[in-house]
């Protein structure tokens, strides 16, 4: 009786130790470094280059310690080649979720930004990258056409909506209008354009489903000049008998050449 009495207790022992250790097994360990946060967008200046990131912080988890700040990082490659994600500026406190950086060149080709969350104990993983359009101009003298080319806003995955390319004659990018629309998964557009103009563009891409969009770098094209010549003076015209022949003048200021 007894020897059945010890081994029932050594069964509950053994079903509760067992049970134990499920629970501790399935207990979630909480990480030493904050959550990743979520790039929304960057966007650049058309003008300067400059690009400015945006970014989601980090919700209170218990399972993540808080984010005490954020680092911005540029994707770049050195001279052998190799690309290095280099910290850019100072670390921002937990309250900011921006950031620009002036320097950035995107009038010179497209460029690729990401965060990181800090804390006490180290770094959150990059969050996904995001790159800039950039935006070529080529101008057809022949056919008197602009032909605009860019490279796609990676960061959003194909969940780029639309581009709109704004065009105008004013420098100032902010002075430009809509020219037209085409879809996310265009990347060119020709357009017919007028003689004797210094004509600028620039694109700005449009995430579908969403209200935040990216610009582009702004473009110039100057087109065909025309000089009309307010004066032509006729010289002399000499008759035969299978043709004419006229000799004539331009005026100077006119700047035509022939």
């Amino acid at each position: 009786m007894k020897a059945l009495f010890y081994r029932a207790v050594i069964l509950l022992m053994a079903l509760g130790i067992a049970d134990f250790s499920a629970s501790f097994a399935q207990t979630p360990q909480k990480s030493k470094v904050p959550q990743t946060p979520t790039v929304r967008y960057i966007t650049s200046d058309p003008a300067t280059g400059a690009v400015t990131i945006y970014w989601a912080g980090c919700e209170h988890d218990n399972l993540y310690p808080d984010a005490t700040g954020y680092q911005v990082y540029v994707r770049r490659q050195n001279a052998l080649g190799d690309w290095n994600n280099d910290p850019v500026g100072l670390p921002q406190s937990n309250t900011v979720f921006s950031y620009q950086d002036i320097g950035a060149g995107a009038n010179t080709g497209p460029v690729t930004y990401t965060v990181a969350a800090l804390g006490p104990d180290g770094a959150s993983p990059h969050a996904p990258f995001h790159t800039t359009v950039f935006l070529k101009a080529t101008y057809d003298t022949c056919a008197d056409e602009v032909r605009l080319e860019w490279t796609p806003y990676i960061g959003w995955g194909n969940r780029v909506k639309s581009y709109e390319i704004y065009s105008g004659e004013s420098p100032i990018w902010g002075n430009l209008s809509v020219q037209t629309t085409v879809s996310g998964t265009e990347n060119g557009k020709s357009f017919k354009v007028p003689l004797n103009k210094n004509l600028y563009y620039y694109v700005k891409a449009y995430k579908d489903g969403d209200t935040v969009s990216s610009r582009s770098n702004l473009v110039e094209i100057r087109t065909r000049d025309v000089r009309v010549a307010p004066n032509l003076g006729i010289d002399t015209i000499h008759c035969f008998s299978d043709r004419n022949r006229i000799t004539y003048h331009i005026d100077s200021l006119s700047r035509v050449s022939y």
